[in-house]
């Protein structure tokens, strides 16, 4: 599905707008803080009910109003139906629809919505530690694999309900190692499954827009290949009882992504960094359209982030994709795309935004 309509209210800068988005390519463009950003910020909260760009509820909701709404539609590739998403958010409470009923489950909305997000602090999924690496795996499994959501779940009670035994009650610790077990290989078979799909991919996008010949991309399971899982949280068990916590398992898994034996945040540059995130974010989008689904691109600040021969190889691989994408720049000049057969240009100035026919 596509994004072809979108209504934001009291969002950061932006006090009302309307925009209808071209299918394929959508260039924002205006001067710092005009409010290009707060666009993105809007399309990813419709979608994921969070801001990428803060972690505190509500903040970008707009000074001296209460909430903050948004209304989107969605169109399907394969026929003409639309489907309504909407989103509110005030000081106290937030409020999501699909298809003008209210839904509890953010992931009913991420489901038929995916994005992916790159800007300025892309680089952040390389050197931020496991937990944002696991966190990307786990994106790219749900939307491909249905019963991941549920087994990651069950996955989740079952770890927290033997860490706090492990903390409060020890006798009872090893009632929840069969549904741990089991749960956590079944996502560590899922994220091995789609990794040997993404894998492919990645290489090859990484091979269009830099040399980094070498470059290797792997998985930490997060508990020892040659012992089942059950017995080494057996063995660990008094371990686990002193640190509070479950040692072994999907949770502590890691993407490794190396290049000439050592971690590509140690070895490469920031901005070789930045390819390396874009083309595996870029690989993932690309798997929708193996599945007859397309995701939605939004990309911050393109201009600042790469230079103009790398702009435009990325240009050439999103050009490739059937992804819906969103780009600000400043200066719309900067980006090459009169191959794309369908585009549209939104100028924004503080916190207006336009059509530029």
């Amino acid at each position: 599905m596509s994004l072809s309509f979108l209504e934001i209210h009291n969002l950061r800068n932006i006090n009302h707008t309307k925009i209808e988005p071209a299918p394929r390519l959508n260039i924002i463009f205006g001067k710092n803080a005009s409010g290009k950003t707060s666009l993105l910020e809007g399309i990813y909260l419709l979608g994921l009910a969070r801001s990428f760009r803060s972690h505190r509820a509500g903040s970008y909701i707009q000074m001296e109003q209460q909430k903050t709404t948004l209304h989107g539609k969605l169109k399907s590739e394969q026929s003409e139906n639309i489907t309504a998403i909407g989103f509110e958010k005030s000081l106290k409470n937030t409020e999501l629809k699909l298809k003008g009923e209210k839904i509890r489950r953010v992931s009913e909305i991420a489901k038929i919505l995916p994005i992916q997000i790159l800007g300025p602090e892309s680089h952040s999924l390389l050197d931020s530690g496991p937990s944002l690496r696991r966190k990307f795996l786990d994106w790219g499994v749900f939307h491909v694999e249905h019963n991941y959501f549920e087994v990651w779940k069950r996955y989740r009670r079952a770890l927290r309900q033997r860490n706090s035994a492990l903390r409060t009650n020890p006798r009872i610790v090893s009632s929840w190692d069969n549904e741990f077990c089991e749960t956590a290989e079944q996502i560590d078979n899922f994220r091995r499954e789609y990794l040997a799909s993404l894998k492919p991919r990645f290489l090859d996008n990484l091979a269009q827009l830099t040399d980094l010949e070498g470059l290797k991309i792997s998985y930490r399971r997060g508990w020892a290949k040659d012992n089942p899982l059950i017995n080494q949280l057996k063995t660990s068990l008094e371990r686990d009882k002193q640190a509070g916590y479950t040692g072994r398992g999907p949770h502590r898994a890691d993407l490794v992504i190396e290049y000439e034996g050592v971690s590509v945040d140690q070895r490469l540059s920031r901005g070789q960094q930045k390819l390396v995130v874009y083309a595996l974010k870029l690989a993932q989008a690309s798997l929708f359209d193996t599945r007859n689904q397309s995701c939605l691109v939004l990309i911050d600040d393109l201009q600042s982030e790469l230079d103009e021969e790398h702009r435009s190889r990325v240009l050439q691989l999103l050009s490739n994709t059937e992804s819906q994408i969103f780009i600000t720049t400043t200066d719309a000049n900067l980006l090459e795309t009169s191959y794309w057969p369908e585009k549209k240009m939104f100028h924004v100035e503080h916190g207006n935004i336009q059509e530029v026919v």
